[in-house]
C-alpha cells in the first residue's frame, strides 16, 4: 500500500535499502550483496516494469549511488540513495 504512493526512483530505493537493512540485522555486509531477484521479478514485486526498474538502476549507477556488475549490487552513496527513499 505504501509502495503505491512512491513514485518508481523511490520504491527501487526503498527496495535496495531494504535489502541493505536486513543483510546488516544477520550480520552481513549492507553495501555490497548479490541481488538474487531479476529485474523483471524485482519489477513485479514493485508494481513496475522491468524496463523501468532498469533505467532507474542505470539513473542510480550514473549518478554514483550504486554500482552494478550482473547480479552483484553495491552501494557507494548510501546517504544520497536514502535522500530518494524518503523524498
Amino acid at each position: 500500500m505504501m509502495l503505491s504512493r512512491r513514485s518508481a526512483e523511490e520504491r527501487v530505493a526503498c527496495f535496495i535499502l531494504h535489502i541493505s537493512d536486513r543483510l546488516r540485522l544477520r550480520g552481513y555486509s549492507e553495501l555490497e550483496f548479490r541481488l538474487s531477484m531479476s529485474r523483471e521479478e524485482i519489477g513485479n514485486y514493485l508494481g513496475i516494469a522491468h524496463e523501468t526498474v532498469s533505467r532507474i538502476i542505470h539513473l542510480f549507477q550514473a549518478r554514483k549511488l550504486i554500482e552494478v556488475k550482473s547480479k552483484q549490487l553495491k552501494i557507494t552513496n548510501k546517504k544520497e540513495l536514502f535522500s530518494f527513499h524518503t523524498a
